[in-house]
Formats: structure tokens, C-alpha cells, sequence
């Protein structure tokens, strides 16, 4: 089993082999034997080989580095060619295949292609003028198909499309429970059961009275009402008004009884 220093240097040796044609991938990958994630791995060592990448993904090769300008060169050339779909030879197998009301899938077993790529195949050939198409009913609901005929034939009158029968009962609700036609007549409210009008009048609790209950050795003070009760001093002593220069407040500091008997210069 090799490992990845001995993958790299065989790729590097059928690379230079190539020379200035170069290797697709898939030539790379079955001359090394690897899988193509591990291949494309190997290629992407720095210095390993060089990627001539065309605008065609299938026709990107891999070049030596030493021969870096085939490399352009094969991809200026790759790029300014004229990409075709669809080769003449397909689009002519494809129109002789066409006989009487051919669909996508018979056409796409004569021409060895899949469903799909026949249809894309098949709409161009509509395109061109070179074959005629109808949409053919299935007969299972609105569902359709293509069938093609060369141009000039006589195409076949559409079958007749069988009748619509519903397997499952409507769940629509029957004529009779609809609501009848014409005015509404209006409903006569009545009162509920639980909405009784009062008719007695509610008697005061027997513990209420008209006097408070003090207990007693209770001190009771009684404020009137809108009295402004808060503290209101006779007189204003000034006290940052009379701070000055000199005049500061008596802390009882070291500092205020060493200079606080000194005039302030």
C-alpha cells in the first residue's frame, strides 16, 4: 500500500509522461488507482502539477509545472471554441428515431440516452422546425404527455377524455340544512336565570358603629385635618453665610488649636 509521498511522486511521473498534452482526472485516477476525492487531494500539492481549467468542466486536464504555457495555451484554445449542446449526429439519430407518435422515453432507448437529456434533445428538434409534437391526454385527470411526429404527417384526432366520476362523497353540506332565504327574524332576549334584580335593601353589619373601639391605657392623639405639622424653628442661625477667609468651622483639630486664636495675615 502506498502512502501519499509515493502517490504524489507517481503523479508527478505520469504528468511529465503526458507531457504538453496533459491528464484529465479521471486518467490520473486510474493510473494511480485512488479514489477521485484522494486524487484531486494529490493534485493540489503546491508545485505539483498545474491546472488547465476550462469553462467546460469536462475539459479541464492537469499539466507538469514545467509546462505551465501548454497549459494556457490548451485552455485559450478550450475557451474560444464554440460550445455545442448537442452534436449534429444526435440531433439527426434523434429525428430518424421519430416514427408515429414517438414518446420521450422510446426515443431515449434508441438513442442510448437517459429520459431527460432525450427531452432536451427532442425540444430542440421542435425548435428547429424538424419534428412535429402534440400533447396527449393520460386519461387520468387534466394529466398529458409529448408525442412527437415527423413533419408533415398527418397527426391523429385526440382521444376522447373519459368522464370524471368522484369516488369520494362530498363533504359539502346538504340543500336542505342551508340556511332559507329571506330576512332574519330577530330573537326576544331573555334575562338569565343567574340575573336577578335586587329588591331588598342591605342591612348594616351589627358590629359596625358610628364611634372608633380604643382599647384601653391607650393614648390616643387626634391631628385635624390640613394642619401642617412640620418642625418650624423660631429663629434661623446663619451658617454658611457667616463662613469667610479665616472663619471656618470648629472641628476641634490639632490644626485648629495651634492656629485658631491667630488673625489671618
Amino acid at each position: 500500500m502506498r502512502n501519499a509521498a509515493q502517490h504524489r511522486a507517481r503523479a508527478s511521473e505520469l504528468l511529465r509522461a503526458a507531457g504538453d498534452k496533459g491528464l484529465s482526472r479521471s486518467e490520473l485516477q486510474a493510473a494511480m488507482g485512488t479514489e477521485d476525492k484522494a486524487t484531486l487531494f494529490y493534485l493540489r500539492t503546491p508545485g505539483l502539477a498545474v491546472k488547465g481549467e476550462t469553462k467546460a468542466h469536462e475539459l479541464t486536464r492537469w499539466f507538469a509545472p514545467e509546462f505551465a504555457e501548454a497549459a494556457r495555451a490548451y485552455v485559450e484554445a478550450c475557451d474560444s471554441r464554440e460550445r455545442v449542446r448537442f452534436s449534429p449526429a444526435l440531433l439527426d439519430q434523434a429525428c430518424a428515431a421519430v416514427v408515429d407518435g414517438q414518446t420521450h422515453e422510446q426515443i431515449a432507448a434508441a438513442i442510448g440516452r437517459k429520459v431527460r437529456a432525450a427531452s432536451e434533445v427532442m425540444r430542440r428538434l421542435v425548435t428547429d422546425g424538424r419534428v412535429q409534437t402534440m400533447r396527449w391526454p393520460t386519461g387520468k385527470g387534466g394529466g398529458f404527455y409529448l408525442r412527437y411526429w415527423p413533419v408533415g404527417a398527418d397527426l391523429p384526432p385526440l382521444p376522447e377524455k373519459p368522464p370524471r366520476v368522484r369516488n369520494e362523497k362530498s363533504k359539502a353540506k346538504p340543500k336542505e340544512l342551508h340556511k332559507k332565504a329571506g330576512p332574519k327574524v330577530g330573537t326576544v332576549r331573555k334575562p338569565r336565570p343567574t340575573l336577578v334584580a335586587a329588591t331588598t335593601v342591605a342591612k348594616p353589619a351589627p358590629f359596625a358603629s358610628a364611634e372608633p373601639i380604643i382599647p384601653k391605657g391607650l393614648k390616643v392623639t387626634v391631628c385635624p385635618s390640613g394642619t401642617d405639622t412640620r418642625f418650624k424653628p423660631a429663629r434661623v442661625e446663619p451658617f454658611f453665610s457667616a463662613l469667610a477667609p479665616g472663619n471656618y468651622l470648629r472641628t476641634g483639630s490639632a490644626i485648629e488649636r495651634a492656629y485658631g486664636d491667630k488673625e489671618p495675615a
